[in-house]
This record gives C-alpha cells, structure tokens and sequence, in this order.
C-alpha cells in the first residue's frame, strides 16, 4: 500500500518520498515511467516490507504546460503532475558554453587532477543504496579538473529502465563546476561511457 496515489509538485526540481507499507517478506520495487521523474533510491536498499522510494522531479525547463508521468510500485500506480514552464521555457535552445571557473584556470607547470570513477553500474554503493547523487559529492569534494566515468548505464535493470547519462547531466546544481562533455556509444551493450569536465 502506497500512502497516496497522486502528488502534485511545481516547475521547479522537487524531492519527495512516497512511502510503502507491505508485510515484511513482500518484495517490491519503484519504476519511473519518464526521464524527468527519478526513483533515486529506496529504503531498504533491497526493498521489502515498510519502506520507502525517493522520487526527484527534474525542474521543467522545455515544457510549457504540465506534464504527467508515474512510478509503479509493484502494481500500484503513483501519479506525479508538475507545473509547466509556462514563458519562461528554454525550449530546445542549448544552455550557454560555461565559461572556465578561476580557480580552474591551468598555469603551466601545475599538475592536472584527473579523477576516473568506477560508479558501478551508475550510481549502487557498497551498502546496497543506488544514489548518483553521492558519486556526484564525492566528485565535487574531489575537486578535480578531469573526470572520467564508466559503468553509466542506459535502459537496463541497474539504471531501473533510465538513461544515466542524462541524469547525471541534470545532478548537478547552479553553481557547480561539474559539467558533462561528449559521450561515446557502444552498439553491443546499453552501457555509455561519460567524460565530465
């Protein structure tokens, strides 16, 4: 049992819980069936009995009315509506070229932070929590000037159906100085190696 069915959130990112109550040996688990509405986890890690999924809403910058999308827990659906963008869309016009940070600005003779990060399978630590949102702290606190990813995931169980290389494009905050550059595609598996700058 979910403890509600509908949830309403605005144009900007949100981030929710959606509770589960189940008995104690019964499985479950949270699928989205949009790419701008993100199961980031559940507790437990190995979901069953009393729980929950976190849900994050990407910020609607490209549609100007609402738009719906769902996670399925188990059978049950959980429908989410966000605002629209209204005028304030971007539409599909690409975001500005950053311009390089300061203390980014590379004097001859410095070494160069390069930083290669094993995600495992996008996003699952040690402890079972599937959350990109820590490989991307971690990356931050790193501070590096190159970062390269392997094991992004797209379409398959480990990414629960998702396409991790544009939620890693959305992760980080205004502000941040991680920014996705060019990705390779590989035509025998669904994994998509992901360079950040």
């Amino acid at each position: 049992m979910l403890d509600k069915t509908a949830f309403t959130v605005g144009a900007g990112e949100a981030n929710w819980n959606i509770n589960v109550t189940a008995d104690a040996a019964c499985a479950w688990t949270a699928t989205s069936d949009s790419d701008w509405l993100v199961v980031k986890s559940t507790m437990p890690a190995l979901a069953a009995g009393n729980g929950y999924a976190k849900i994050r809403a990407v910020a609607n910058l490209t549609t100007p009315a609402k738009r719906v999308g769902h996670v399925t827990v188990n059978s049950l659906t959980y429908t989410v509506t966000q605002g629209g963008c209204g005028t304030s869309c971007t539409g599909s016009t690409p975001p500005p070229q950053a311009q390089p940070l300061a203390d980014k600005v590379r004097v001859a003779g410095t070494p160069l932070r390069i930083l290669q990060y094993n995600t495992h399978h996008g996003g699952w630590g040690s402890d079972g929590v599937y959350s990109p949102d820590r490989i991307v702290a971690q990356i931050m606190k790193a501070n590096p000037d190159v970062v390269t990813m392997n094991e992004i995931e797209q379409g398959t169980s480990w990414s629960r159906g998702l396409d991790q290389v544009k939620i890693y494009e959305e992760l980080p905050r205004e502000g941040d100085r991680l920014q996705l550059g060019t990705r390779c595609s590989r035509t025998t598996r669904a994994r998509r190696p992901a360079t950040a700058t």
